[in-house]
């Protein structure tokens, strides 16, 4: 006689905000930095992560040669209300090998209003 196998398991249900991120243009990527060095143009992309959302990490494409790269590119992350949501922006050189960090920048996102389309422009040098 064969034993029926049963899987417990539990569900919960939280409140949870979509957030549409999109990443629009760059300008003047590392300029200075790749002429001083003789390099040949960057390969910039994004990364972003949201470490409290279950689809913490996303990126854009990569942009082949570009000191103004255009990406207009739009990634969607699940926030849960009771955590605190910090948006982070890493943007990269794409390398064989291992990719040059350019900056990185942090976006608290708790004080956002629900439904409002906000620009943000960000100095991710400093």
């Amino acid at each position: 006689m064969s034993r029926k196998t049963y899987e417990r398991f539990k569900i919960k249900q939280e409140k949870v905000k979509a957030l549409t991120v999109t990443v629009v243009k760059a300008n003047h990527v590392a300029e200075a930095f790749w002429n001083n060095l003789l390099k040949p143009k960057p390969d910039p992309y994004v990364m972003l992560r949201i470490r409290t959302s279950p689809n913490s990490m996303q990126q854009t494409t990569v942009k082949s040669n570009a000191y103004d790269p255009v990406w207009n590119e739009s990634f969607t992350f699940y926030l849960n209300d009771d955590k605190k949501n910090t948006l982070e922006l890493t943007m990269q050189d794409s390398d064989i090998g291992k990719d040059d960090l350019m900056g990185t920048k942090q976006l608290e996102l708790d004080d956002l209003e629900v439904d409002k389309e906000i620009t943000k422009v960000l100095n991710i040098d400093e």
